[in-house]
């Protein structure tokens, strides 16, 4: 209870800028900090699917566990990270540990078992959460933030726990998420391939969309939509204003132009015009100095190409 009280006091102090909705503590104990219209600040940079800034759009759960265990440095066992540079610190019971490979990478290390009474107490107010609001989605913020979240780790059985309460596969999950982020009335390319112009039979904006792709109908003149869709490519990261901050957006164009490529490499194919500067993106992954991202761009497509 100690541990879960200490998280309480870091979550409800506004010099941290940490908050979250639930804490749940290791003997099932549940503590509401917030009320759940309130955003909360859990999630920082964060994206899935094709959604970024989390705080906005969710109930934020801690879960009184410290991860990943580290070498008792006095003698044998393991012993939590924090406690890693104590006098003496007394090692974890070897029926307390879980060895595990955490579902972002790396190697099987040992991680602290989550009790029982602390899993079903999650379970039961994610399942009262899903009944109150119609929650669709339940997320780790190890898959919102990969690169700098770990929680809840390998030993939370998260995958069972949503399968069981939501039932839902993870292609109706992306397709969910399109369908959210491009609000309004949203089509579908109904053949191979469909350009997408920058006026009715104007010059291309970006590599022709494949069948299947989704774009929200902006405007419609004379056999021609114009229409809104998000595109994938590389870009290089020097010119990308990054921030921790909880914006729609995970970085701003500092260039006055910058190509958007296929790959991560310079010279490889464009895949839209390029950016201007002020252009907002969604970051989603990086390789060396660049960055993969998500931008939106706006052109005219032949509408009888387009399905509802």
């Amino acid at each position: 209870m100690e541990v879960k009280k200490s998280a309480v006091n870091v979550l409800t102090n506004s010099r941290t800028k940490v908050s979250a909705h639930f804490v749940v503590g290791k003997d099932g104990d549940i503590t509401q900090l917030a009320k759940c219209n309130t955003q909360t600040w859990h999630a920082g940079r964060s994206a899935y699917g094709n959604r970024t800034g989390f705080n906005k759009y969710s109930i934020g759960i801690e879960i009184d566990n410290p991860g990943y265990l580290v070498k008792n440095p006095n003698g044998n066992g393991y012993v939590t990270w924090f406690n890693a540079n104590r006098t003496n610190p007394k090692s974890v019971a070897e029926g307390d540990i879980f060895w595990g490979v955490h579902r972002n990478g790396g190697r099987k290390k040992p991680w602290m078992k989550y009790p029982d009474a602390c899993t079903q107490a999650v379970y039961d107010l994610c399942e009262t959460l899903i009944n109150e609001y119609n929650i669709k989605y339940i997320l780790g913020h190890e898959e919102i933030a990969p690169k700098r979240k770990l929680d809840p780790g390998p030993a939370f059985p998260l995958d069972d726990m949503r399968n069981s309460l939501l039932k839902v596969s993870k292609g109706k999950e992306k397709l969910i998420y399109i369908k959210r982020k491009l609000d309004g009335k949203v089509s579908k390319v109904n053949v191979t391939s469909l350009n997408i112009r920058s006026k009715p039979n104007g010059d291309k904006v970006a590599n022709p969309l494949k069948k299947g792709h989704e774009v929200k109908i902006l405007e419609e003149e004379n056999g021609w939509v114009k229409v809104k869709t998000e595109v994938v490519g590389w870009i290089f990261k020097e010119y990308v204003d990054r921030d921790n901050s909880d914006d729609e957006a995970d970085g701003i164009v500092t260039a006055n132009t910058l190509n958007i490529r296929s790959k991560p490499q310079a010279g490889s194919s464009k895949v839209a015009n390029p950016l201007s500067k002020g252009t907002e993106v969604d970051i989603i992954d990086q390789e060396n100095e660049w960055l993969k991202v998500g931008v939106f761009v706006e052109g005219w497509v032949t509408q009888k190409y387009l399905k509802v």
